[in-house]
C-alpha cells in the first residue's frame, strides 16, 4: 500500500506540473482558452496549435534571455 501512495503523490506531482504548463501556455496564448477539447488522434488541428503555441513559446523564452546589449 505504501508503495502505491508513493505512486499517487508522483503522478500528483506531475498533474500539477502539467497544469501549471498549460496555465502558463493559456496565458500567453488567447487561442487556447478556447480549446476544451479531449486532444487524441483525430484532432490533428488541436495538436498542431498547441505544439506551435510550444514552439513559439519557447523562441519567448529564448529571446527574453538574451541580454539586451546584444539585442540592440
Amino acid at each position: 500500500m505504501h508503495r502505491d501512495v508513493i505512486q499517487m503523490s508522483n503522478f500528483a506531482q506531475v498533474w500539477i506540473c502539467s497544469e501549471h504548463a498549460v496555465g502558463a501556455l493559456k496565458g500567453r496564448f488567447q487561442s487556447l482558452k478556447g480549446l476544451h477539447t479531449q486532444i487524441n488522434s483525430e484532432q490533428g488541428l488541436a495538436i498542431e496549435t498547441v505544439r506551435s503555441c510550444l514552439i513559439v513559446h519557447n523562441l519567448i523564452l529564448e529571446v527574453e534571455q538574451v541580454p539586451d546589449d546584444i539585442v540592440e
